[in-house]
């Protein structure tokens, strides 16, 4: 049987401190410009479940949220998604307990200095050769408004291999798809 294909995409919306409805209108913006409709994504006609809670939090973080206990995937036309959030991307006892869930591909957000974006690369390199998994980041690009002045955006989809399929740069409002 022949593997069916998936469309990744990945995205760097526009986004502004405090403006909830602005920021939920860029995110769904850049999820129709990526799939061509609002279609993949962990909301059902059922309404928003959670999918995942980040298991690796940092310090700050972890004085204002609990962290999740277990990871997560979810099921997108029949393939096996694991889900990451930042931290998580470099903690070996995530990715092994994510990858044992027999996942097809490994996605995450990230936030990043600028000159981190080598980081973001090293990552999903490791990740991907690891586990022989294509990866797909979404990083944060321009201002958080609550801590970076600046990011380094670097979306991108690296193959089973390590190799870089897409890669976006550092300007938010931008997205790519690729068909993996």
């Amino acid at each position: 049987m022949t593997a069916r294909k998936i469309r990744v995409a990945v995205a760097q919306p526009t986004t502004v401190l405090g403006d909830l409805s602005g920021n939920v209108a860029a995110h769904a913006a850049a999820v129709k410009r990526a799939a061509g409709g609002i279609r993949v994504l962990a909301v059902s006609g059922d309404g928003v479940a959670l999918a995942y809670l980040k298991m690796s939090l940092g310090q700050e973080e972890a004085r204002h949220f609990d962290a999740g206990h277990a990871p997560a995937c979810i099921e997108v036309r029949g393939r096996r998604v694991g889900i990451g959030v930042c931290k998580d991307t470099r903690i070996e006892h995530h990715l092994d307990r994510t990858a044992a869930l027999g996942i097809d591909l490994y996605v995450a957000g990230l936030v990043h200095a600028p000159d981190e974006l080598a980081e973001l690369d090293t990552r999903a390199q490791r990740i991907a050769t690891a586990y022989d998994l294509p990866v797909a980041f979404a990083g944060f690009a321009g201002p958080t408004g609550g801590g970076y002045a600046q990011t380094c955006g670097g979306s991108g989809v690296w193959d089973s291999t390590g190799t870089v399929v897409v890669q976006l740069g550092p300007e938010p409002g931008t997205v790519a798809s690729v068909e993996l």
